[in-house]
């Protein structure tokens, strides 16, 4: 069976809460435990005027 259009793509977007999990997985797979909101803080990338603070919340 082939796959056009996965989940994640921009045809198939994963919803927010599947974004949140694959957060949590990839943060865990890098061996961290982001704190509280980091989640958030990282959707709102753009808007950061310094993402040291960002990379932190990860530690």
């Amino acid at each position: 069976m082939k796959v056009i259009d996965p989940k994640g793509y921009p045809e198939r977007p994963l919803t927010e809460a599947e974004l949140q999990a694959k957060f949590q997985d990839c943060a865990s797979f890098a061996g961290t435990q982001p704190g509280d909101g980091a989640y958030s803080s990282w959707r709102s990338i753009s808007a950061a005027p310094d993402v040291s603070a960002l990379y932190r919340s990860l530690w």
